[in-house]
């Protein structure tokens, strides 16, 4: 689970939470008003797409914050490259330590096929197998529904925001599931929210992600350059020239010495105290050089 900041404070009509980033206001509202949506029992589903470094693991942080600060439960997991060939593996990674942790009679309310399917899918739920066959590949969906309703039974006290990143990288079965949980999304406060690389992306997944934004279940966020700081954002003091020469001695030089232009000469130049060399009094010629 994601670290949730302290605090949360307001600008421009938009809640941030401290450390908040700069230059996604667009981004920020648009991922605020799906939490809203989730508030009031909606489920959802976000794609944050854009190159590599370009910030989508950072916004899909700042999304699991505010969830967070909201009250959400948030389970967060990525795509491995390595992990490409291990079914499911972006959902076990964000759903599999935490089912591990419930009380069994969350999942006792499931009825014993689900339950089944469950235990194949994370192998922390593998006790629930209890003999009974898995799904094969072709009938996979009884797997989709499964999770589907697990899901539906986290949500239930309260929203849950599910944030799988890298999902270029996603294994088949990942991409069948998703496809799945966007055809038919929980009918529970569920916000699916996910980061990948588009030019890395398979052509499942493409497809499987342009069907639901056309169908109004997906809300697309693209990330290009960091857009324009709005005035205001920031308050700094202007900077003013020098009303004197840059001299960092326990003397300053006179005024004379320098003109309106700042930098060019308007009488010759004495060396300020602090530059000139010193030696003792006595001395009837300076110590150096040696003799």
């Amino acid at each position: 689970m994601l670290p949730v900041p302290p605090r949360a404070r307001n600008r421009g009509g938009v809640t941030l939470p401290t450390g908040h980033l700069v230059g996604r206001a667009d981004e920020l509202g648009s991922l605020e008003r799906l939490l809203d949506e989730l508030d009031r029992g909606c489920p959802g589903a976000v794609e944050v797409a854009g190159a590599p470094g370009i910030g989508k693991t950072r916004l899909l942080r700042e999304v699991a914050a505010w969830a967070g600060a909201r009250g959400h439960l948030v389970l967060s997991g990525a795509a491995s490259e390595f992990e490409r060939d291990l079914p499911f593996s972006v959902f076990i990674d964000a759903l599999d330590e935490y089912v591990a942790g419930l009380e069994p009679a969350r999942l006792a309310v499931l009825d014993d096929a689900v339950q089944a399917e469950l235990a194949h899918v994370f192998p922390s739920l593998s006790a629930l197998a209890d003999g009974r066959e898995v799904a094969a590949q072709s009938e996979r969906y009884r797997s989709h529904r499964a999770v589907r309703e697990l899901l539906e039974r986290l949500a239930a006290p309260t929203p849950l925001v599910l944030v799988l990143d890298d999902l270029h990288w996603a294994d088949s079965a990942s991409v069948e599931l998703l496809g799945a949980l966007l055809r038919r999304p929980p009918a529970a406060a569920v916000l699916v929210a996910v980061a990948l690389r588009p030019r890395q992306t398979p052509e499942r997944l493409s497809a499987a992600l342009e069907r639901a934004h056309r169908a109004a279940a997906l809300t697309r966020i693209g990330l290009g350059a960091l857009t324009p700081l709005r005035p205001g954002s920031f308050s700094a003091k202007p900077l003013t020239p020098p009303t004197e020469p840059p001299c960092t001695s326990r003397a300053a030089a006179t005024p004379s010495t320098w003109s309106s232009s700042f930098g060019r000469l308007s009488a010759p130049v004495r060396s300020p105290p602090c530059l000139r060399p010193r030696w003792p009094a006595s001395a009837s010629r300076p110590p150096w050089p040696p003799r």
